[in-house]
């Protein structure tokens, strides 16, 4: 897919969503790398979520020496995010932070509620927070049930089912939300493009 390709199916100042963007053969890397990892429940982590606000399991994907392997991933999916940020938003973009795969289980019925992607901790200080959030697809859309990403704006949302290689972007300081996996398991490459507030 080249820069001109890349028009969202559904036109929208806030956010961009469109299929097939990540190709498959960096999806398969993806696969590859995460296979054998521990994978960290949200019920472990010390974070600020409980489970009635985020039900999931993640990896960083960061470890110290997978860096050969991970480089082609980083790549392939920044390359295509600034892609999208230039058709979209063009907001400066100085790094990306580590990605997160991210995996939701019927089990449990894995969910993370209405929630934004900036530290509830901001601070103004900070040179470069985040501007850009994304999720790719992972998972089959004939997978799993449930697992809708949700984007609010005012007092009404729009839904999206990520499919393998999909992606819906967006700026981090927009509400959104995973609803609960009733079948399946859905599974995600999650990001975020950070850069000065102005």
């Amino acid at each position: 897919m080249y820069f001109s390709d890349l028009v969202p199916q559904e036109q929208s100042e806030w956010w961009f969503y469109e299929k097939n963007v990540i190709d498959e053969s960096t999806i398969c890397k993806i696969e590859n790398y995460i296979e054998g990892k521990e994978l960290i429940s949200n019920q472990s982590m010390l974070d600020v979520y409980n489970k009635d606000i985020r039900s999931c399991e993640i990896h960083w994907m960061h470890e110290e020496g997978d860096e050969e392997e991970l480089m082609p991933i980083y790549t392939e999916v920044t390359y295509k995010m600034r892609q999208i940020n230039d058709c979209m938003w063009k907001y400066i973009i100085n790094g990306w932070e580590p990605f997160q795969y991210t995996q939701y289980n019927e089990s449990y019925s894995g969910h993370f509620n209405w929630h934004i992607d900036v530290h509830p901790k901001f601070n103004v200080d900070d040179p470069d927070p985040r501007k850009i959030s994304f999720s790719v697809g992972l998972s089959d859309i004939n997978d799993y049930d449930g697992g809708d990403f949700f984007v609010k704006m005012d007092s009404n949302d729009r839904s999206f089912k990520l499919g393998r290689g999909d992606v819906i972007a967006f700026p981090s300081w927009m509400l959104h939300k995973v609803s609960p996996v009733i079948r399946g398991m859905r599974r995600t490459l999650v990001g975020w493009g950070n850069g000065p507030l102005l």
